[in-house]
């Protein structure tokens, strides 16, 4: 059962791995920024690490967790508002910094490998950039949403 255990939680830390290199690959050029993919982004986001959370049994006391998603919040909130939004072809475009998903992806794998080495501690604490960059990603998702909906195209 611990190999089968160990196995599993292999494969997850490649697969999570491998999508965040696909996930760098894509973000690189600009990018169509659409309503609703804006929405799937963000209930994506806020669904992943609950998720992360019950499947890998690694915990974080939450008077920890809440203060570094609040913070990843302001950041996002903040990176969000840097994104530039312009209008090309008809479509709005953005181009994004891809630094955060590298980070997100980095601690996910490291908070991964920590649960399956049995480090229960090092991977709790491997949570709080997880909680961070998820903040974060949820901070920039909203953000653009909103100025997505609002923006108009320039006189030209």
């Amino acid at each position: 059962m611990d190999l089968l255990y160990r196995v599993i939680s292999l494969l997850a830390i490649l697969f999570t791995g491998a999508m965040t290199l696909v996930m760098l690959f894509t973000y690189r050029r600009p990018r169509q920024v659409r309503v609703l993919a804006l929405l799937l982004s963000l209930l994506l986001s806020l669904i992943a690490l609950p998720l992360f959370i019950w499947l890998s049994g690694a915990r974080l006391n939450l008077w920890l967790g809440v203060p570094a998603f609040v913070l990843g919040l302001v950041v996002g909130t903040i990176r969000g508002l840097t994104t530039r939004l312009s209008y090309e072809g008809g479509q709005v475009v953005a181009r994004r910094s891809w630094l955060f998903l590298l980070g997100w992806g980095a601690s996910l794998v490291l908070a991964q490998a920590l649960a399956m080495a049995g480090s229960a501690l090092l991977a709790a604490a491997g949570l709080i950039p997880l909680y961070l960059a998820t903040g974060t990603e949820v901070g920039i998702q909203a953000n653009l949403l909103l100025r997505r909906i609002f923006l108009r195209p320039s006189p030209a």
